[in-house]
């Protein structure tokens, strides 16, 4: 995930997920600037499990490029996005983005369906009860294998 340090951005879904993630077979990589109270988070974070939560501090878009051209799924849990330009660079680079179904998230992320095997990354909506924080249990609980998870990515790129 790469994005200003900020509640909108969805952050505190990210700290505060942090026991789920780490029950994920997955490795994290953050970056951003902003809010000390999440950057203190991540640093520890990443302090408290190398090799597992990596994070990047600051603006840097040739590591921001790296990173999606790199990783199989990209998180993007904002609450609110009128467009949203990383999701559909993720995309570009074969990283299928997880992201939260409002505005332009929802607009440029067609939710992956196993049984036919169309769409271009993962959704889900955090502020209804029932639903997940975040998709990320749920993407990669689908997409065991590398392969598969990049399939979603592929039908973005085209």
């Amino acid at each position: 995930m790469s994005a200003g340090l900020e509640e909108q951005k969805g952050w505190d879904l990210i700290v505060g997920a942090e026991p789920e993630l780490l029950r994920l077979d997955a490795r994290f990589v953050f970056m951003g600037e902003g809010q000390p109270r999440y950057r203190e988070a991540l640093r520890r974070m990443a302090t408290e499990h190398p090799g597992r939560i990596h994070f990047h501090e600051g603006r840097d878009r040739s590591f921001a490029h790296r990173l999606m051209a790199g990783c199989d799924l990209f998180l993007a849990p904002a609450r609110s996005e009128p467009c949203g330009e990383l999701q559909m660079a993720s995309q570009r680079y074969g990283a299928a983005p997880l992201v939260h179904a409002v505005g332009g998230l929802a607009d440029s992320v067609e939710p992956f369906d196993p049984l036919s095997g169309r769409g271009t990354g993962f959704s889900s909506n955090a502020s209804r009860r029932g639903h997940d924080r975040l998709p990320a249990s749920r993407a990669l609980a689908l997409a065991p294998a590398r392969a598969v998870a990049k399939a979603p990515a592929q039908r973005g790129r085209a």
